[in-house]
């Protein structure tokens, strides 16, 4: 790269860390159908589809792409069990540990559900080391949500009455074991699909019909888990699906997703449009901090569909959000925290159609999105100055402006090659030798011509060039063009300086 272009990129590349501009950088599992079901964490991916009965891993190199690792099946499936168990359903992963649920699992009786728990290996493929049973005497084990923090797992249960939450935790001896139960006396049980737990705090969903709340319990010094406080919309008329889907960063903000919210738009109801609901923790308890709908809410759009926050950062997920130019469905809505408001950054829609908008993380700096044909992974992407999330753009000739260039549009076309430039050529009687050169080069060209010369950004560095000799010593070593206007016409050349 020219020396002088480098050194414009480290002059501006500090100005633009709170850009945004997230775009796809790789597709993975292509209409597979892989990626219905999702876990990451860190460098690790696990994704499953309905009826299946497989996880693939994927795990994340130094570049940012991501590549397979290795397939995890149920060990003790028989080939010749052709029924779905649902393997994948619910999983959950950290950096040594990682649990998969097969809730329709039916070797002990008609779709009784349990659970596999995996640890990672020295050689970094995971390896099965216990088949949990369902213990009890209802079916579905683990069928709706599952999470792990250090050595504990949550495993919650999906149907009897009352439901629980079986907490595993990994003995002194490396054996799992059931520690604790937590119990709810909700009609559906604590059923959202995601759910926050560590040492001391389980959050989930309590799904009773028309009536969903977020229940958190703490546990107490006896050792107790109590439902310490409970969250609602007052909406008790028709399912919102509140909780369902829910994020919550560091124990201290919460984004709660109620996609099938129905809200009013320039008084018109939408029905299923979708709200989510944004907490802080203030003196222990959870507080109503901002109320977020789609920028242009429509009835069954599902805005909430899925939720993340983390840091300055909250995604929300729109399955059914509607692309202005073509009508396509599918969104990811970035928002960044702006003094204490969070603000709409960057809508990303589908850029093929495969209505992105699902089983949202974020890691490494990357957003990962489910879309009904492929995993989506998209980074916050480089302008042309090499700014992540930077609003400079190339013109029609390739000239950089805007961002913090100093050039407007105007102003860029001004300094760059027009597109009516043609390529410099000896029958127009132009000519560079030698070319790359040292410190001086040769120019040919008709004595009336006018001749200047650019940097790799279209900036004029000299003018009034006389044909022959040019002393370019001046010049740092890199690519350059050399512009000849003759007869009406204008004419350029690369060249390179050793």
């Amino acid at each position: 790269m020219n020396k002088i272009c480098f050194f414009l990129l480290l002059l501006t590349g500090h100005i633009a860390y709170s850009q945004i501009n997230f775009g796809l950088i790789q597709e993975l599992e292509k209409n597979t159908g892989m990626g219905y079901h999702m876990q990451v964490s860190g460098n690790t991916m696990f994704l499953s589809q309905s009826r299946k009965d497989e996880v693939k891993v994927y795990t994340r190199q130094e570049d940012g792409t991501w590549t397979f690792l290795q397939t995890l099946k149920p060990s003790d499936k028989s080939p010749d069990i052709s029924t779905d168990w649902g393997f994948g359903n619910s999983m959950a992963i950290n950096d040594s540990n990682a649990v998969i649920t097969a809730v329709y699992k039916s070797l002990i009786r008609k779709e009784a559900g349990g659970a596999y728990f995996y640890r990672k290996g020295s050689d970094g493929l995971w390896q099965e080391e216990l088949v949990f049973e369902n213990p009890t005497t209802f079916s579905y084990y683990g069928g709706k949500n599952i999470a792990i923090h250090k050595n504990k797992v949550t495993v919650s249960h999906d149907n009897g009455y009352p439901r629980f939450v079986h907490i595993f935790e990994r003995q002194h001896n490396g054996a799992w074991a059931i520690s604790d139960t937590i119990t709810e006396t909700a009609f559906r049980g604590l059923s959202g699909i995601k759910v926050f737990f560590d040492d001391t705090t389980f959050i989930a969903m309590s799904f009773q019909f028309d009536d969903q709340k977020v229940k958190e319990f703490r546990l107490q010094a006896n050792g107790n888990w109590v439902n310490t406080q409970t969250l609602e919309t007052g909406i008790t008329t028709y399912d919102t699906y509140f909780g369902q889907l829910l994020s919550v960063d560091n124990n201290h903000q919460m984004a709660v997703g109620a996609p099938d919210f129905a809200v009013h738009h320039e008084e018109t109801p939408l029905s299923s449009a979708g709200k989510v609901f944004i907490y802080e923790r203030v003196n222990n308890a959870w507080e109503l901090q901002q109320e977020l709908v789609s920028p242009a809410p429509h009835s069954y759009e599902y805005f909430g569909n899925d939720v993340l926050i983390k840091g300055d950062m909250l995604i929300i997920a729109s399955q059914d959000t509607r692309n202005p130019s073509d009508n396509t469905l599918g969104a990811v809505h970035i928002y960044r925290k702006i003094n204490t408001k969070w603000t709409l950054a960057q809508t990303y829609y589908s850029e093929n159609q495969s209505q992105i908008g699902e089983n949202i993380f974020y890691e490494n700096g990357q957003i990962i999105s489910f879309g009904y044909n492929s995993v989506h992974i998209l980074e916050n992407l480089k302008d042309c100055q090499g700014i992540a999330g930077g609003t400079a753009a190339l013109n029609s000739c390739g000239v950089c402006y805007g961002g913090t260039t100093g050039l407007d549009s105007l102003q860029s076309e001004e300094q760059c090659l027009p597109t009516s430039v043609y390529p410099a050529s000896s029958k127009a009687g132009i000519s560079v030798s030698p070319n790359p050169f040292d410190n001086r080069i040769t120019i040919e060209a008709p004595g009336n011509a006018a001749i200047f010369l650019t940097d790799c950004y279209g900036k004029i560095l000299a003018q009034h060039i006389a044909p022959g000799l040019f002393d370019a010593s001046h010049l740092n070593p890199g690519m350059y063009f050399l512009i000849v206007e003759s007869e009406g016409e204008k004419y350029n050349t690369k060249i390179f300086k050793k």
